[in-house]
């Protein structure tokens, strides 16, 4: 008897990638100073487990903004939010959520139109 759903080993595949550009853009934002590598590693992960349609850009953006997120709530919490304070005061808003959505999106957005990118590089499945 097998106590598994039947659909559970076509689910964790897809958990691979993900969890592959998760990893890798955690190491490069902890261990690399120029953190804009991470976009050839989920280049690299996109292509070897490419994703049919949007799934791809999905794949690359949700991963980087949760990292992203958890990342900057780390290094923001220790400070109480001082710098993500003064950098809000920049913008028209001076609101420190806007800036955590503002750095999301200027991490998570890249990283989607790779992972895209290299899904139509590679061309149809």
């Amino acid at each position: 008897m097998h106590c598994l759903p039947k659909n559970y080993c076509h689910k964790m595949k897809n958990l691979i990638p993900f969890i592959l550009m998760c990893l890798s853009t955690w190491i490069c934002g902890q261990f690399i100073e120029i953190i804009w590598v991470y976009l050839i590693l989920i280049f690299i992960i996109s292509w070897v487990y490419s994703k049919k349609g949007m799934y791809s850009f999905w794949f690359g953006f949700i991963s980087v903004s949760i990292v992203w997120g958890i990342q900057m709530v780390l290094k923001d919490l220790p400070n109480q939010g001082v710098l993500s304070g003064y950098v809000a005061e920049l913008f028209p808003m001076k609101s420190r959520w806007f800036i955590y959505i503002l750095t999301l999106l200027a991490g998570a957005l890249p990283a989607g139109l790779i992972s895209y990118s290299a899904k139509l590089i590679k061309g149809n499945q």
